[in-house]
């Protein structure tokens, strides 16, 4: 199940220490825990970015660049790991309503562009312990997100991707990382005016805008250069992108340098998410990292985790060591009252509303299979061969039914449209549904003798009864009454 945790950095400053509030909840809104704390002054902080910063523009010898990056590193850790009492019992919520599987989205809303720029994916508790999880940035106000309106047979994600100013830089790999991907309808903007790209974005729905070559921030406005001569703010353009959003789109990637405010500025549209760069950013940085996002999230991880494996890919591929901090660079800016997208969701143009009933099914399903393990523990195992039997059973049969439900949703989708957009995939997967369909049945059966089982451990009942009707309220939402598919 993916949790939802918002860090509120109401007032303060490092002089003094920042005064916050914290909010878990589940991500169908529902509240786990609310809190206030205080994060004591770190007035060392500013200056240790400043000094890493300044050795990576500068291009200071590689093991000057690392010692800074170590210095802040560091820092950023033993402060959020203050034993402070009003910090603490923060840390303290945090462990007690968090799980270590699940996933967690979290979100820090600050106004202090210096805070959105520290490496806040250091954090030992989302580093180490709870690491299905990353970290994004948001505005303490922030407004309503439309409803994605489903178009009928819609198979492909809509990307318009510009390729701005390459003056010095190679964008040739971001557009090939982008031409690989399947299930994606590409237009390709090459140093476009700039009345070609509002005809773009008034012209037809998107879903992801990408943008790649120079970009930078002055005064708290952000800037991107549409080709050599021509640079944008988000606002000279306010208009066609707002229309953008109201049409469904939920993504934006800034693959340039210094793009915080203009994911800022994004947000203030109403804009769902925007991956952008903190700070400079290196061709080679800004190239792998597009490639190992696109990878996981077409994948199948979810946005934050597919920024989260970008990071670690970067690392591992050596690319921090040649540019100390590099992996801090890549920011998620979210809207708070969005959810998160996937792929699949972009794909065929479900709703915010449909993707959530989606995720709902995917977390039952992983609750089934953990909820049964967990079971399996608390009811005392006889001797006999046959119960060894059913929980071999039971696990093979989770695993189908799966398969089925995975199958049986494509299926649904694809018998809803016209027959021309019925292709030989459907035929394929029909075939497998039939094939499968006995092992969703058979799920109830097992559900059953389970609760028999249960009664051969008096000791033990209660508790297992208490999985058992847990587990027989998750089913109803995968498979109904007969064991049949469940469509809604």
């Amino acid at each position: 199940m993916t949790k939802v945790v918002i860090f509120d950095f109401f007032s303060g400053d490092f002089e003094q220490g920042f005064e916050v509030k914290m909010r878990i909840a589940e991500e169908n809104g529902t509240s786990l825990a609310e809190i206030k704390g205080k994060l004591p002054q770190a007035a060392g902080i500013p200056q240790l970015y400043a000094d890493w910063r300044e050795a990576a523009k500068a291009n200071l010898p590689q093991n000057k660049q690392k010692e800074c990056a170590e210095r802040l590193k560091i820092s950023i850790q033993e402060w959020l790991l203050s034993p402070a009492p009003e910090w603490q019992k923060v840390r303290e919520v945090l462990h007690g309503k968090l799980e270590r599987d699940e996933e967690v989205r979290v979100a820090i809303q600050v106004t202090d562009p210096l805070l959105m720029k520290l490496p806040w994916q250091e954090w030992d508790i989302f580093a180490n312990t709870y690491r299905n999880s990353d970290i994004a940035f948001s505005l303490p106000e922030y407004q309503q997100v439309p409803k994605v309106v489903p178009i009928p047979g819609k198979t492909k994600a809509r990307i318009l991707a510009i390729l701005g100013d390459s003056t010095g830089i190679n964008l040739e790999k971001d557009k090939k990382h982008l031409e690989k991907l399947t299930n994606a309808e590409i237009v390709f903007l090459q140093e476009p005016s700039r009345q070609e790209l509002s005809d773009r974005l008034w012209k037809q729905p998107w879903d992801i805008f990408f943008f790649a070559g120079h970009s930078y921030s002055k005064e708290g406005t952000g800037k991107f250069y549409i080709n050599k001569y021509e640079k944008l703010t988000i606002e000279e353009l306010k208009h066609g992108l707002k229309n953008a959003i109201d049409s469904g789109l939920q993504l934006a990637i800034f693959n340039s340098c210094d793009g915080l405010e203009l994911a800022q500025a994004l947000g203030e549209l109403g804009m769902s998410q925007a991956i952008v760069m903190r700070e400079k950013v290196k061709d080679a940085v800004a190239q792998n990292f597009l490639r190992y996002f696109l990878e996981g999230f077409v994948g199948g991880k979810s946005l934050y985790l597919a920024v989260r494996y970008a990071r670690a890919r970067l690392h591992d591929d050596g690319i921090d060591a040649r540019y100390p901090g590099a992996v801090w660079l890549p920011a998620i800016f979210q809207n708070p009252a969005a959810g998160s997208p996937s792929w699949q969701a972009l794909v065929f143009g479900k709703s915010q509303e449909k993707e959530e009933d989606v995720m709902s099914t995917k977390y039952n399903k992983e609750q089934i299979v953990s909820t049964l393990e967990d079971c399996l523990v608390w009811i005392e195992k006889p001797e006999s061969q046959d119960y060894s039997e059913l929980q071999l059973q039971m696990v093979d049969t989770i695993k189908h039914q799966l398969e089925v439900v995975q199958m049986a949703g494509l299926i649904g989708k694809f018998q809803k449209q016209p027959d021309k957009y019925k292709s030989s995939l459907l035929a394929e997967l029909e075939e497998q549904v039939n094939e499968n369909r006995e092992f969703a049945g058979k799920l109830a059966v097992l559900l059953q003798k389970l609760e028999s089982a249960g009664e051969i451990a008096p000791v033990r009942e209660e508790k297992s009864r208490i999985y058992i009707n847990r587990i027989g309220k998750m089913s109803k939402s995968i498979i109904g009454d007969r064991g049949t598919i469940y469509n809604g």
